[in-house]
């Protein structure tokens, strides 16, 4: 799985971009844990119409760990996956 979506495009808007650049996943216990790396760049963004907008020049890049854990249950043919608490800071 990490191979089928690592490069995949989370976000693409004029002022931003967001790449998923690495993905890990752990079993753990009953859960799933997803462990990420994205990069995350922003940009200058300016209205060239009215509905129309020119990305411009690159503001701020970086790179960011996200974890998150999810666990899964069937119902009715369909898998149902639901998200755990929010991490606590060293768990990265």
């Amino acid at each position: 799985m990490p191979e089928l979506v690592e490069g995949a495009l989370l976000v693409d808007d004029c002022s931003r971009r967001i790449e998923l650049r690495g993905l890990e996943t752990i079993a753990q216990a009953k859960s799933l844990v997803a462990l990420a790396r994205l990069e995350a760049r922003s940009f200058t963004c300016e209205r060239t119409g009215d509905s129309a907008w020119q990305r411009g020049a690159l503001e701020h890049s970086e790179e960011v760990d996200v974890r998150a854990e999810v666990s899964a249950s069937l119902s009715d043919n369909c898998a149902v996956f639901e998200l755990s608490g929010p991490a606590a800071p060293g768990d990265l």
